[in-house]
């Protein structure tokens, strides 16, 4: 008797080292992003900035 592929999906750590890293690189890639426009954008136009930080924000909570 085999699991099924979810179920070995779960179990599997590779699939988790892998999710892990995908989940902690595209949050640092984010921030990188946020930094940048802060550094170059924000002093020029800050409302520009805000709008464009929401989004960046947004994608971050919605990786949870």
């Amino acid at each position: 008797m085999g699991l099924s592929n979810l179920q070995h999906l779960k179990q599997s750590r590779l699939i988790h080292l892998c999710m892990a890293i995908a989940f902690f690189t595209s949050g640092v890639i984010v921030n990188l992003i946020q930094c940048i426009l802060y550094l170059t954008l924000r002093p020029l136009n800050k409302t520009i900035y805000r709008k464009i930080n929401w989004y960046l924000c947004a994608t971050i909570y919605a990786r949870k």
